[in-house]
């Protein structure tokens, strides 16, 4: 709280980024409705939703999902 009210949000923001194991994995995403959605953590946004990319084959530019709640399961 009190580097909150001294830095503001952005400095939190920051050092969660850093610290972060899950930016620049694949990983599977499962959300309450039962979708699931695999591809790298490229991210997090500055709302803190997770910014995974999905790849595909071919040329087709990958797909980018902004994730506000799911369970993250790191891929091997």
């Amino acid at each position: 709280l009190e580097r909150f009210l001294s830095c503001g949000a952005d400095s939190i923001a920051l050092a969660y980024r850093r610290r972060c194991t899950t930016i620049g994995k694949a990983v599977k995403a499962f959300l309450a409705d039962g979708t699931e959605y695999m591809g790298v953590a490229e991210g997090i946004e500055d709302d803190g939703s997770l910014l995974l990319l999905q790849r595909s084959m071919g040329t087709v530019p990958p797909t980018a999902r902004r994730l506000r709640a799911a369970d993250i399961v790191h891929l091997r």
